[in-house]
């Protein structure tokens, strides 16, 4: 029996779901443009076919703060998200955490490796770590991001990784034929 493959989500696909959602829940489309890979209805209904098939889901502690971080700077930056709009995203997010599910992995600096954590920050590091544990128990897992320098870094360490346009454009493939 094959064991389907583990995600791990990093911060471009967790936020752009959580912004282009928002979006909906809010009727608020001009906010959609805003997102970097989700940017359309048809992609969003694409990424929500591949939730549906693929969860549950991987994160790391540090992408949510990532994710707030780029909220605050699409609030000031683009002046689309108010103040007021930061209590039901952050619902929104907890809400769809439960539903995919999502589960966070927390790892201590201690547990990340030394050369990647100096190289590339704790977030990038973490999921590395992760993904390379895993992979250490035989488990099918990939890295889902939008950061290309995230995809070099996982090439290079020969952690499986997927660009979410590939995802995307492979699961529109499969629909269309």
């Amino acid at each position: 029996m094959t064991m389907a493959r583990t995600y791990l989500l990093d911060t471009g696909p967790i936020f752009d779901y959580l912004l282009a959602r928002f979006s909906e829940d809010e009727r608020r489309p001009e906010l959609l443009a805003e997102a970097r890979f989700l940017s359309t209805p048809a992609r969003l209904a694409i990424f929500k076919v591949f939730v549906a098939q693929h969860a549950p889901f991987i994160t790391v502690a540090g992408v949510v703060v990532e994710v707030q971080h780029v909220l605050q700077r699409h609030r000031r930056e683009a002046g689309l998200l108010k103040k007021s709009d930061h209590a039901p995203f952050w619902s929104l997010l907890r809400g769809e955490y439960l539903a995919a599910p999502v589960s966070e992995e927390f790892l201590r600096v201690d547990e990340l490796h030394g050369d990647v954590l100096s190289r590339y920050g704790p977030v990038d590091s973490a999921l590395v770590t992760l993904a390379l544990r895993y992979l250490g128990q035989n488990r099918d897992v990939a890295v889902l991001t939008g950061d290309w320098g995230l995809v070099r870094r996982c090439r290079a360490l020969q952690v499986p990784v997927e660009w979410i346009d590939d995802v995307l454009a492979r699961m529109t493939a499969s629909a269309t034929s």
